[in-house]
């Protein structure tokens, strides 16, 4: 996804995801670049961002961040591939399984994941 695409379907939205072991986390886009990230426990504020080509996060020690390629899956579901990796650098991130770093989808709708990811 573009920036623009990124701004326009996350800015101001709740977010919902798993990553690739299974752990649920949540996370609060505000539209002033501010975050609100959930996991369990945790709890981290942090600022969001968008490069030309990617969603990039920054929180607190030893939450740190980083960036991702989006690919949209269906929806109301997508992938995200770290940035720093084979796969966030390519050209468009592989629909593989184990390739990506999670799966996210607005609140606001149900989502369209499978329950179990096939990609």
């Amino acid at each position: 996804m573009t920036a623009d695409a990124i701004r326009q379907e996350f800015s101001g939205k709740g977010l919902a995801g798993v990553y690739p072991g299974g752990k649920t986390w949540a996370e609060d886009i505000a539209a002033d670049g501010t975050t609100d990230y959930r996991e369990a426990e945790i709890r981290r504020p942090g600022q969001w961002w968008t490069t030309k080509l990617e969603f990039c996060f920054r929180y607190p020690e030893p939450g740190v961040g980083g960036c991702f390629r989006i690919t949209k899956v269906s929806a109301n579901c997508y992938e995200l591939y770290d940035y720093s990796s084979e796969f966030g650098r390519a050209e468009a991130p592989p629909l593989q399984k184990g390739a990506w770093n999670g799966r996210m989808w607005r609140t606001q709708a149900p989502h369209t994941c499978e329950a179990t990811p096939s990609a």
